[in-house]
Parts: C-alpha cells; sequence; structure tokens
C-alpha cells in the first residue's frame, strides 16, 4: 500500500490491514500462509516539530530453529515510532533520538516495504527455541568433553593415569 505519507500525517489519518507473508519476499519464513496485521497512524505531534508516524505490526512468523532444524513459531508484537523528514540529512541529524527513527517521507511511501524493514529489524538473527522439542538439537549439550583444568588439577595433586607419577 502507498500513501502520501506528509499529508497522511497532516490529517492525522490512520490506517490498518493484513498483509500476507508472500507479499514479505524479503522475510524468511517457511511457513507463507500466514499474514501480519499492521495499524498505522500520523499525527501533526512529533518530536521537534516534525510530523509523526506510528507503526505497529502484530502475527507470527515461523522460523527454522538453528539448534535442532525444526520449524518454531516467532509472535510478533511490534510497536515502532517514526519522525517523517523530508530527505537523508534530516533523517541524520534526528536519528539519535532513542524514542523515535527518522523516516524520509514521500508522496508514494511503501507502507509494506516498512512493515518488511521493521519485521525484519525484529527477527532473531539465529532463530532458537527456549528448549528444543523431544530434545531435538540437544544432542550436543548431552556429550561433555573433559575439563582441561581436570588434568591441571591431577597435575598440582600428584595424581596421574600413568604409573610410577608424573613424567
Amino acid at each position: 500500500m502507498k500513501i502520501d505519507l506528509f499529508e497522511f500525517a497532516r490529517q492525522d489519518s490512520t490506517a490498518s490491514g493484513v498483509t500476507s507473508l508472500e507479499d514479505l519476499l524479503r522475510i524468511d519464513a517457511t511457513d507463507r500462509r500466514g499474514s501480519l496485521a499492521w495499524r498505522v497512524a500520523g499525527s501533526t505531534h512529533g518530536r521537534y516539530g516534525a510530523l509523526r508516524f506510528d507503526l505497529s505490526v502484530d502475527g507470527e512468523v515461523v522460523l527454522v530453529c538453528q539448534r535442532c532444524l525444526q520449524p518454531m513459531t516467532e509472535t510478533l508484537h511490534l510497536q515502532s515510532k517514526f519522525l517523517i523528514v523530508a530527505d537523508e540529512t534530516a533523517a541524520d541529524a534526528l536519528d539519535q533520538d532513542d524514542d523515535f527513527d527518522a523516516v524520509v517521507g514521500s508522496a508514494a511511501f511503501d507502507i509494506d516495504s516498512l512493515i518488511e524493514d521493521e519485521v525484519i529489524l525484529a527477527l532473531p538473527i539465529a532463530p532458537r527455541h527456549a528448549v528444543c522439542p523431544d530434545g531435538a538439537g540437544d544432542v550436543a549439550a548431552n556429550i561433555r568433553e573433559p575439563s582441561p583444568f581436570a588434568a591441571l588439577a591431577a597435575l598440582k595433586t600428584g595424581k596421574n593415569d600413568v604409573e610410577g607419577g608424573v613424567h
């Protein structure tokens, strides 16, 4: 969906919708049948006299657990606040604010691209279950390597597997 972001904010407009994961190709979802519900609200009451734009996104994305390689669901509840600026120079100047991100507005601003960007930033780089189902992926955790410090402790106490002491 494309909007004139400046007019959208000046008129205190709101819009909402649902975007299919099939349309968001940069998101690495294993199941593209899902969708994301979103809501945008524009406002003239931004910080520093700038126009403001708020985005919320809710939904689920199915990813692959990097530990067990099984599907896992990542639930998203995103709330993002933006200050609308005219160009990149103004965006760089305002992007130091921790509460707001700066976005360059346009007469044909693509809401779906912004949604996709925010979801990509919110997804984990290496998704993993808190606990993998059926213990899958936990094989490495059950294998115990001998501690290198155990060998040092044996040297210190004079215990050695070789008969006759330390060589």
